[in-house]
């Protein structure tokens, strides 16, 4: 046995159906009868945009061309979720100097025990994590290792004006 509230449901569902049937097969919809006024004057309009555009009256706009000219040639704003140092193309190793001295061969062997894993940026502002613990820019990872940049693909460290690039952990 249903309840009363099932009973309900059930009724009102029905009833909406039935009027459903009603309104949509059975009740004539008045339609809206043009007036010879507003019939002349689709037919007018018909008739001028038919001359315009097959007797070769019709022009572009010229207007309209100049500004599709100039957004096309205008810079483009810049990606809202691309870093501004993302790179497409392969950079120069800024660690292959040609002359390897004995202070760039210590600054590799320093930075090859650094373990890049990722970065977080908040607020405009990004954290490199390394060996499991954030830095920033400028911080002083170990060894005397300065941070100089944050990149989605590796980090630069340095001391004074050597520079290294530690390579993101592949993690797949």
């Amino acid at each position: 046995m249903k309840s009363t509230r099932e009973k309900i449901v059930v009724g009102l569902t029905v009833l909406a159906l039935l009027y459903f049937f009603y309104d949509f097969f059975w009740v004539d919809q008045p339609r809206e009868q043009l007036s010879a006024k507003s019939d002349a004057a689709v037919q007018a309009l018909a008739a001028n945009l038919r001359q315009e555009l097959t007797g070769g009256s019709y022009e572009p706009p010229q207007r309209l061309i100049a500004d599709l000219r100039t957004w096309r040639e205008a810079p483009w704003a810049p990606e809202k979720f691309v870093a501004p140092d993302f790179i497409l193309t392969e950079e120069p190793d800024v660690d292959r100097a040609p002359e390897d001295s004995a202070a760039l061969k210590a600054l590799r062997a320093a930075a090859d025990n650094l373990v890049y894993s990722g970065y977080l940026e908040m607020a405009g502002r990004r954290l490199a994590v390394i060996d499991g613990r954030e830095y920033a820019v400028g911080d002083t990872v170990s060894d005397n290792l300065r941070l100089q940049r944050i990149s989605d693909r590796f980090l630069e460290v340095g001391r004074g004006d050597q520079v290294v690039r530690v390579p993101i952990v592949d993690q797949r």
